[in-house]
């Protein structure tokens, strides 16, 4: 009774103590855009505040639900290919004899969590942090949304000097995006995947289940085509690289 008891307290404190942090968040942005509000109001340009608000609050929802999407898919992936899923009792790949500390504590953890309800909010707290991340990259959305051909191209790769000044930036923001994600889908699965004895630390070596294996085998790939895609954009960035005394291409 004293054990349910003083844990019926520290989830309150945890609570608490989550909703004062989120507060104290919140009242800093809302100040901080109360702040640029008056300042853009001073000098007759309220307009401009509004479409950079506007702009970045687009940029978030945009930026959450789809990060927030891909995290809850790869998660259920992850959920229904565990083996605890087919399995009351969370089955292990190499059977024990002798009690693994480890082991046991993820056990008695897994039995007593509401999976899909943990994954959601997995989902919504780590699309928040990714899409609050992108919510500076608000001025390169624009910049690419209305960008316009200057006329004149590079004598390397033949482009219009527009892509290098609103296109790449914006495929940059995309592809450090699709990182946090993919290292995000990772996270998520590795942890249920953990927590369903799926990938077993105990004993030595780490084991994974063929489930397991071939979620990671195909987060690893998008990872790894994600890098070739950076290689790539990252010729054109050897344009205006500044390498000691001369910029650009050396």
């Amino acid at each position: 009774m004293r054990s349910r008891a003083t844990f019926v307290s520290l989830r309150l404190n945890a609570i608490t103590i989550a909703v004062i942090i989120g507060v104290l968040i919140i009242a800093g942005r809302l100040v901080s855009v109360l702040v640029d509000w008056l300042w853009f109001s001073s000098i007759g340009y309220v307009d401009v505040f509004w479409t950079i608000v506007d702009a970045k609050v687009l940029l978030f929802v945009a930026a959450f639900a789809a990060t927030t999407a891909a995290l809850w898919i790869s998660g259920n992936l992850a959920l229904h290919y565990a083996a605890a899923s087919r399995d009351p009792h969370p089955a292990k790949i190499y059977p024990r004899d002798e009690a693994q500390p480890f082991s046991d504590v993820v056990d008695l953890i897994a039995s007593r969590t509401p999976w899909r309800l943990a994954l959601l909010g997995g989902a919504v707290v780590l699309g928040s942090l990714i899409a609050a991340i992108e919510v500076s990259n608000w001025d390169i959305a624009l910049r690419y949304l209305h960008q316009v051909p200057v006329g004149k191209r590079d004598p390397i790769f033949g482009h219009d000097i527009g892509f290098y000044l609103f296109s790449l930036p914006a495929y940059l923001a995309v592809k450090n995006w699709l990182l946090l994600l993919t290292l995000g889908c990772t996270l998520i699965a590795g942890t249920l995947y953990i927590a369903h004895g799926d990938i077993t630390f105990e004993p030595a070596p780490i084991a994974f289940s063929p489930a397991a294996m071939g979620h990671g085998s195909v987060l690893f790939g998008l990872f790894f085509a994600l890098k070739a895609w950076s290689y790539w954009l990252d010729r054109f960035r050897l344009l205006y690289a500044e390498n000691g005394v001369l910029s650009g291409a050396a």
